[in-house]
């Protein structure tokens, strides 16, 4: 979801029912949203993150954790 403005999608796939969390940090590892944290059915989803209103321009990382995995990616915000 490189860069963004306004707004991004952050798709990802479970291949098993799972507790997921996704969680936006700012570039220093403060949390700035937690944006999921429930139990999902496994499948394909999409979430439309659209903070960038209160954020100013930068990177920002999203940590997608299920109960087997999690994984860090890095988002750039432009404005």
């Amino acid at each position: 979801p490189n860069p963004f403005n306004p707004k991004t999608k952050i798709k990802f796939e479970l291949v098993t029912n799972s507790f997921v969390q996704l969680i936006v940090y700012d570039i220093l590892g403060n949390k700035i949203e937690t944006i999921i944290d429930d139990y999902l059915s496994k499948g394909k989803h999409e979430i439309v993150f659209e903070n960038s209103a209160k954020l100013t321009s930068g990177i920002y990382y999203y940590t997608l954790k299920t109960e087997n995995q999690s994984i860090t990616k890095s988002m750039v915000l432009l404005k």
